[in-house]
């Protein structure tokens, strides 16, 4: 049996996101291969390293500039206020405020939890739990560019997201 594609959504931190496509997904990561070949051998030999998942995740959308400006996640800053629900990056991996800083301050990991993403395969225009399974990762680095376009096209924008933890791989009861 076949799945549609049409239902695939993206979530970021809680909130579901429309998509136009989305990147290979891959839960076992391809380990990188370290060569130990020595002259005793008559064949090239290789040990698996780290396992990668990609530079980078690349999701397509159209433009929304609410989206974009949202997306585009900066670095924490300590003189600024956040909201409950703002993002920001923090040592490379993007964070979702918890709890509101109405006052500046330094960074306080209490108030802030890491941005989950998920892939969603969806089974209908109003299913959000992803029934058809989902992946999931952690913790990432979040950002948004605008794509090029020429005359008469659909202003689009991508998501990007750097995996800076495993990709995992979960049916939805």
């Amino acid at each position: 049996m076949g799945l549609t594609t049409q239902f695939v959504k993206l979530s970021i931190a809680g909130v579901v996101l429309c998509i136009k496509s989305f990147p290979d997904l891959d839960p076992h990561g391809n380990p990188d291969q370290i060569e130990v070949t020595d002259l005793c051998d008559e064949y090239h030999t290789y040990i698996d390293g780290l396992k990668n998942y990609a530079d980078d995740l690349e999701f397509t959308a159209n433009y929304d500039e609410t989206k974009f400006n949202k997306y585009n996640v900066q670095p924490y800053s300590s003189a600024s206020t956040y909201a409950v629900g703002d993002l920001c990056t923090h040592e490379n991996k993007t964070y979702k405020c918890k709890t509101a800083i109405g006052t500046a301050e330094a960074w306080n990991s209490s108030h802030w939890q890491l941005a989950v993403v998920e892939i969603l395969l969806c089974n209908s225009s109003s299913d959000t739990t992803g029934k058809n399974g989902k992946f999931t990762l952690s913790a990432s680095d979040i950002s948004v560019r605008l794509t090029g376009a020429g005359v008469g096209d659909v202003m689009e924008m991508v998501y990007v997201i750097k995996p800076k933890s495993e990709i995992v791989f979960a049916t939805v009861a």
